[in-house]
């Protein structure tokens, strides 16, 4: 005999009082077939007494404990307890293998919770209504209470709508879950897949995706006035305004609805569906206005709630590296830039947790960053030092560059107190007062460094007259005794390409040595224009020959004979 469980499951529509019946009928007879259980299996009842969920009638036959035969067909004194009943716990007979899976009956919890939520529906009191429309948007979509919100009144998402303020509609076109659902469900309207989409057209209730929304699009101006004259006369004028007038012609959306509502219409009722579309496109355009200005303000916010929440966020780190155990001062922090740092600029609490994770990190990077601002400012105190030596130089056209000045053995000490590659962790800032050059070092780095300027030029004139000894016996000619003075000897610099249509390229440089030199010298210290010192050529690195996709594609060549041209912008 079926249980009446089983019975249940078979109804298909059942009303809430013979639900309620039935649900009390299924509760006496489980429990009265449970008792029935419980008399017939008293050797281990024990511990079974004291159980109050109902027993599943169709698998009560694998829990019912079978006789023990005795030992003997004769009884001997006291009998013997039987060893299962010596256990602590029961035991269940093994169930036989019958290739088959069983499923236990599950008891349907809804029937407890449905009664009270109906009643709660019923007395207007849901709990629903305190939820605001993103979290009420989340619930719906959850297998177990979408049914629910689905069959939920329209105040329900009424108070969810007016929990946060949004404009109430005055064209009623949509309903209050439709109206949420649209300002807040981010996902593209036809179902292809797409999320976070962020254009919406609050006019015609549609938030579609490019792909989407070119799908609407007719190719040309013809095929769209063909379409139109295939309509009703008067589907245009219902139709529904579109707020993408910029984008090109598009079909109106949802003119097939319309217009299986104008085909079965004639005369006075035409007129007045007419003159109804009309008010109500007046106000669903003021609807829309209303929504966008809402959105706008919501957006504004919660971009100012972020930004409140960065400035913050960076006021109690800064509070933290002001402290004793950090020992940063005022101006090491305003010399530093440190707007945008990951580490700082994020909305969220500066939590003991979060300041753990970042504080290592944020050390390493800020006083990486001092330590480039000091090195910085010391080298430009260093370049009016340059400029002096090199005005009172004898050979000032080869005199070196001030990049290749600055990393002279007995300078680069001047400007660069700490180790700072940019890879590695750098050397604690000092924290004595900060003095940008100290003029006892650089008197007594003075005369060494004189000398590596002297070496320098030695160096250049040597590497001139090898290239241009070079160029003489490649083309068979006799090699002067001062190939330098010679007035053949022209050296041709081609300057990279600029690659911007703002600014034509550069003439090539045909000057003899050091002139060359000096030309050079002035393009990488950043005196040319529309040159970038840091990557510009120097006059003992660049080669001869470059090939095209070897990064910069300058080059430096002897030749012979070449009209002499300063090169530069042709302007």
């Amino acid at each position: 005999m079926s249980s009446p469980l089983k019975r249940r499951a078979a109804t298909k529509v059942i009303s809430y009082q013979e639900e309620d019946d039935l649900f009390n009928e299924e509760l006496a007879v489980d429990t009265s077939t449970s008792r029935n259980s419980r008399k017939r299996s008293q050797n281990a009842s024990d511990h079974y007494e004291d159980e109050a969920m109902p027993v599943d009638n169709s698998s009560s036959e694998e829990y019912e404990e079978k006789e023990v035969p005795s030992l003997s067909s004769k009884s001997k004194g006291r009998k013997r307890a039987p060893r299962k009943d010596l256990n602590s716990s029961p035991k269940k007979t093994p169930r036989k293998s019958t290739g088959k899976t069983k499923k236990k009956s599950k008891l349907d919890m809804s029937q407890f919770f449905w009664p009270a939520y109906r009643a709660q529906m019923e007395g207007g009191c849901c709990i629903f209504e305190f939820c605001d429309p993103t979290k009420l948007l989340l619930l719906f979509h959850t297998p177990d209470l979408r049914d629910i919100l689905l069959k939920a009144p329209d105040a329900v998402w009424r108070a969810a709508r007016e929990n946060v303020g949004m404009p109430e509609l005055e064209a009623k076109d949509i309903s209050e879950r439709q109206y949420i659902t649209l300002v807040f469900n981010k996902d593209c309207h036809n179902n292809c897949g797409m999320r976070n989409v962020q254009r919406v057209n609050f006019v015609n209730c549609a938030r579609l995706c490019g792909d989407c929304l070119f799908a609407t699009k007719f190719e040309r101006k013809s095929q769209y006035e063909k379409y139109l004259r295939s309509l009703h006369p008067k589907a245009f004028e219902c139709a529904k305004d579109s707020a993408f007038s910029d984008t090109g012609y598009r079909k109106p959306r949802g003119i097939e609805k319309l217009l299986a509502k104008l085909r079965d219409m004639r005369g006075k009722e035409l007129d007045d569906f007419v003159e109804h579309r009309r008010i109500l496109k007046e106000q669903i355009a003021r609807d829309a206005r209303r929504i966008r200005e809402w959105v706008d303000q919501q957006d504004t916010k919660r971009y100012q709630s972020a930004e409140d929440k960065k400035q913050s966020r960076k006021v109690a780190i800064r509070a933290k590296l002001l402290s004793p155990e950090m020992g940063w001062n005022e101006d090491d922090l305003d010399d530093v830039f440190w707007a945008g740092w990951k580490e700082i600029d994020q909305p969220a609490e500066l939590t003991p947790a979060i300041w753990k994770r970042i504080k290592d990190p944020l050390l390493n990077t800020l006083r990486l960053r001092l330590i480039e601002t000091r090195n910085r400012e010391r080298r430009d105190v260093l370049r009016a030092r340059y400029r002096v030596l090199l005005q009172d130089d004898p050979k000032p056209d080869i005199f070196p560059s001030f990049e290749t000045f600055s990393h002279f053995p007995d300078v680069e000490p001047l400007w660069n107190k700490n180790k700072c590659s940019g890879d590695d962790t750098p050397e604690p800032v000092e924290r004595e007062t900060f003095v940008v050059l100290d003029e006892t070092e650089w008197n007594a780095a003075l005369v060494p460094i004189k000398a590596s300027v002297a070496t320098y030029q030695v160096e250049m004139e040597t590497l001139a007259k090898e290239r241009l000894v070079k160029a003489y016996t490649d083309k068979g000619l006799v090699v002067p005794s001062d190939p330098i003075q010679d007035p053949r000897s022209m050296f041709r610099y081609k300057a990279p390409l600029v690659l911007n249509l703002d600014y034509p390229d550069e003439r090539d440089a045909v000057l003899p040595f050091p002139a060359i030199h000096r030309v050079m010298r002035d393009r990488q210290d950043g005196s040319r224009f529309n040159v970038v010192a840091a990557v510009a050529a120097e006059f003992r690195t660049v080669p001869e020959v470059r090939g095209w996709f070897d990064g910069r594609n300058d080059t430096l060549k002897v030749d012979l004979g070449a009209t002499a041209c300063e090169g530069g912008m042709p302007f």
